[in-house]
């Protein structure tokens, strides 16, 4: 029987060739990844990123009731931090936003043309 040296992924702890630190899915997670951008990422890959890494809750963080749920920047920065991010209702999102007192004032105007 022939042994082989192995070591482990620094990272997800299987087993891995001698000359290597990591597996190769967690060599290309992160900033190891060549296509990394960091801060510079845009609108919809960073809701994707926020997606991926945030734990999706059972109830909506502001009203606690069950519902479809959103993701929401709470600083409006849209920064690559998972703190700055919460899962929260379509109401909740849509107020905290100002979507819906707009929605509701060009309704108001509408019908004062009829």
């Amino acid at each position: 029987m022939v042994h082989i040296d192995m070591n482990k992924c620094k990272d997800c702890g299987i087993k891995i060739g001698k000359k290597s630190e990591r597996c190769y899915s967690c060599s290309k997670k992160g900033s190891r990844n060549p296509q990394w951008v960091g801060s510079l990422v845009g609108y919809n890959a960073l809701h994707a990123w926020v997606r991926r890494n945030k734990q999706k809750v059972n109830v909506c963080e502001n009203c606690n009731k069950k519902k479809s749920y959103d993701l929401s920047n709470i600083s409006g920065k849209y920064l690559r931090d998972l703190s700055d991010w919460k899962w929260v209702c379509r109401t909740c999102h849509m107020e905290g936003d100002g979507r819906l007192e707009k929605m509701w004032k060009g309704r108001r105007k509408k019908k004062d043309c009829i």
